[in-house]
This record gives structure tokens, sequence and C-alpha cells, in this order.
């Protein structure tokens, strides 16, 4: 059940959201577009709450009652940013709306220290989705007592490896990307003559 009601959560936010922007800049109708984008964290009340009542009326914890909590988590960090960029397309698209062009999201660059900026941003949005979803996992447990926690516990185990592995993935990926270009500019360098 809990897994259905986690497809379900992620597909009624992306309708909540596509349908609140549409409504909001193709049909100009704000308050219905209001409405419908605050519909968005209200999904990740009912997938809590449908989580725990399942866990109360004696479930066994499974892997989807961690992940519920999890996603929950990251969708309370990540969200208002994936709004954000949607909405600053939707301007860009059909126009209107809260404001002009000049309101839209301007490219981000990829220099050294406005990058650095951005991953140390993520790398905490991903710590405090970890946190938020270890509480509501923290809560779980209490439900259904240590005895029946072995997924719970698992997904905390998992929260920290995220937290951990964050900065050490992305450290990676960027000597990676840094290596790839390095090499792309000798081959396009030219060749010294004696």
């Amino acid at each position: 059940m809990i897994a259905l009601a986690i497809i379900c959560a992620e597909i009624l936010f992306w309708v909540f959201l596509l349908s609140g922007l549409f409504a909001r800049y193709a049909l100009r109708q704000k308050t219905l577009g209001l409405v419908l984008l605050a519909l968005t964290p209200v999904v990740d009340i009912v997938l809590i709450s449908l989580t725990y009542i399942d866990l109360h009326r004696g479930a066994n914890a499974s892997f989807f009652h961690g992940m519920a909590a999890v996603y929950v988590g990251f969708t309370v960090m990540f969200g208002p940013a994936i709004v954000r960029a949607m909405d600053a397309k939707f301007l860009r698209r059909y126009g209107g709306g809260a404001g002009g062009a000049e309101d839209s999201a301007a490219p981000t660059s990829s220099s050294g220290s406005e990058s650095r900026k951005n991953t140390r941003r993520d790398w905490l949005k991903a710590c405090a989705a970890c946190g938020i979803a270890g509480v509501l996992i923290s809560i779980a447990m209490v439900i259904v007592g240590l005895q029946g926690s072995f997924w719970l516990i698992y997904w905390l185990v998992a929260l920290a490896s995220i937290v951990v592995g964050w900065p050490l993935v992305t450290r990676w990926l960027e000597q990676r990307e840094a290596r790839k270009a390095e090499q792309r500019s000798e081959e396009f360098a030219p060749e010294k003559s004696e």
C-alpha cells in the first residue's frame, strides 16, 4: 500500500505543480494556480500520515515505510527549487503572471567560486533533508517499536551515507570533469613549432 502511495504522491506533486503553473500563466487564473501549487506540500502530509496510520494499524515496517519518510524529507528541501525552476520556465513560455521576463531565473554560472557555493548549498539542503527524514523515521520507530524497525534502521544508515558520501562523490565528479576539460584543451591546443 505504501509503495503505491509513494507513486501516487509523486504523480500528484507533478499534476498539482504543472496544472497550477498552467492555470497561473496560460489561463491567467492566478488564484486557481496558487491553490493548486499550495496542494503540493499537502501531498507530503498525506503520504507521511498514511505511513504512520499503516504502521499504527499493525503493519510491519517495510522498505517503503522508510522510503516514504525519505521522499517527504527530500521533497520538503528540494521541492521549492523545483517549483521555482518550473515557474521560471512557464514564465518564459507564457509570460505574464507575477512578474515580467526580468523575474525569470538567470542562467547559472559554472565558474569555480559560484559552483562551489551551489555545491555546498545543495549538500546542506541534502543534510537538512536527511535530518527531516531521520526525524520522520524515528517517529515511525516509536510507533512500531525497535523490534520491528529493521527497514527503518536501514534507512537511517542510508541517510547517514548520503550525508557523508555527497561531498565525496561531488568532489570526485568535479575532478573527473576537470580532467576531461584538460584533455579537451590539450586536443585542441595549437602545436608549438620549434
